[in-house]
C-alpha cells in the first residue's frame, strides 16, 4: 500500500493532462440574505468573533453539486447565531474542492469573506486537455480568475495562509519536451488579494520529485500548509485520516482531532464519533471526554480551543444527526495532571439560542454524508 502526497497527485495529473443549491429547507430565513441558493451580501467588513461555525448543504465530492456554504458566528455565552458570510457556486463549473476539517480554515481568508475555489475546465490546453484555473469567490458571488489576472496558464488554488493571509496557489509550467512527453514543473506561489488583482505575486518554492512511501503500521501527524492538520493511520491493509480540528496547547504537539469509526479497523474499538486529543510526540490518542461518552451513542466533533487555552468547545448530536448542541470541557486540569483520567473536566452542555443553526437538523461532519452538516472552525476573542 502506498501513500502519495497531494502535490505528487497534482503533478501527475498535470503530466497526464499534457499528454493526452439544493435548498436547505431546515434553515430559517435570516435578515440580510437572499434565497439559500444565492450568495449573501456582505454582512461585516471587520473580523468575526466568538465561535466560528461553517455549514454545508451537502458533501463536496461532485464539482457540479449545488452546494451552499455559510459561516456563522456564535456567542459562546448565549448561543446566539449570526450569519457572517455565504458562498454559493456562481456556476456549475466551479469547484470548492474536497473540504476536510483541517483545511477548511485555509480555504477562507482571515475575515471569512472570501473562499478559495477552482475552475477545472476554464480552458483547453495544447493537447486538447482541460486546464484548471485557480481563484476565489467573494460575497458578490463572483469567481476571481487568478490565471487570467496574472497571465498564467494552469493554476490550482490552495487557499489562504494561516499567518500571512496571502492567497497560495500552484502553477504548472511546461519546461520542454522529452520525446512525446511534456516536462512539467510545479511551483508554489502566493500573493495578497490586492496585489494579485494588480498583477503582483511571488514564487515561493519549486517542488522536487516527491517520495512514495510504503508505510508500516503507524500514526503520522503532519501539518501541511494546505492539506491541513491530519492524522493518518496505516496498517493491516487499512488507511484513513483522523481529521484534526485545532491545536490543544501552545507547543502545537497535541492536537484536537475527530475520530470517526472505521468498519475495517480492529485497532479502534470506539463505535461512535467522538472528539479526541492526539500527542504527536508519543503517537498516542488521549480521551479527554468521560469514558461514558464512548458508549452513549452520541456524536461529538469539531473541537476548538478557547482563546485562553483552557477549554475545548465541540458540537454534539444524538446518534449521528439531529438538532446540534454545544458542549464545553475544561482541559486545563487534565493537562496539569499529566492526563490522569480522574482529572478530566465535566462537560457542560449549552442548547443553542433560537436561530438558523438551532432550527436545522445537522449531521456529523464526516465527509461522507450527502445531508447538511456543520463544523466549528475556531474560537476567537
Amino acid at each position: 500500500m502506498y501513500k502519495v502526497t497531494k502535490k505528487f497527485l497534482s503533478l501527475l495529473l498535470a503530466l497526464i493532462l499534457c499528454l493526452s443549491t439544493s435548498q436547505l429547507t431546515q434553515a430559517a430565513e435570516t435578515p440580510g440574505t437572499t434565497d439559500i441558493g444565492q450568495p449573501a451580501p456582505p454582512i461585516n467588513d471587520g473580523e468575526p468573533h466568538g465561535l466560528i461555525l461553517l455549514t454545508q448543504t451537502k458533501h463536496l465530492t461532485d464539482v457540479n453539486a449545488d452546494v451552499v456554504l455559510q459561516v456563522y458566528t456564535i456567542d459562546p455565552a448565549t448561543g446566539a447565531q449570526t450569519l457572517w458570510s455565504q458562498f454559493a457556486k456562481p456556476s456549475p463549473d466551479i469547484s470548492f474542492n474536497y473540504l476536510l476539517a483541517g483545511n477548511i480554515k485555509g480555504q477562507l481568508n482571515a475575515n471569512c469573506t472570501v473562499f478559495a475555489a477552482n475552475k477545472p475546465k476554464a480552458a483547453v490546453g495544447e493537447y486538447g486537455q482541460d486546464v484548471n484555473h485557480g481563484g476565489w469567490i467573494d460575497q458578490s458571488g463572483q469567481f476571481f480568475d487568478v490565471s487570467n489576472a496574472l497571465g498564467l496558464d494552469y493554476t490550482f488554488a490552495l487557499g489562504f495562509g494561516e499567518t500571512d493571509d496571502k492567497f497560495y496557489f500552484d502553477v504548472f509550467e511546461k519546461l520542454g519536451m522529452r520525446g512525446k512527453y511534456a516536462i512539467i514543473q510545479s511551483v508554489l506561489c502566493r500573493g495578497t488579494i490586492e496585489g494579485i488583482k494588480k498583477g503582483e505575486y511571488e514564487r515561493v518554492h519549486v517542488y522536487s520529485n516527491p517520495e512514495i512511501v510504503e508505510p508500516n503500521r503507524y500514526y503520522l501527524y503532519h501539518r501541511d500548509l494546505f492539506d491541513g492538520l491530519k492524522l493518518v493511520y496505516s496498517g493491516a491493509n487499512v488507511s484513513w485520516e483522523l481529521p484534526a480540528t485545532d491545536y490543544a496547547e501552545p507547543g502545537k504537539n497535541i492536537v484536537i482531532a475527530d475520530y470517526h469509526p472505521h468498519p475495517d479497523s480492529p485497532y479502534f474499538p470506539i463505535k461512535n464519533d467522538t472528539s479526541i486529543l492526539f500527542d504527536s510526540v508519543s503517537g498516542t490518542l488521549i480521551h479527554y471526554l468521560p469514558d461514558s461518552y464512548n458508549t452513549d451513542n452520541k456524536s461529538e466533533w469539531g473541537g476548538v480551543l478557547s482563546p485562553d487555552g483552557t477549554t475545548v468547545a465541540y458540537l454534539t448530536v444524538p446518534g449521528t444527526s439531529g438538532q446540534v448542541s454545544l458542549e464545553y470541557t475544561d482541559i486545563s486540569g487534565f493537562f496539569a495532571s499529566g492526563f490522569n483520567p480522574a482529572s478530566r473536566g465535566v462537560p457542560t452542555k449549552m442548547e443553542l439560542a433560537d436561530g438558523p443553526v438551532k432550527q436545522a437538523t445537522w449531521n456529523v461532519y464526516d465527509y461522507v454524508t450527502e445531508n447538511p452538516s456543520c463544523i466549528l472552525l475556531e474560537w476567537r476573542e
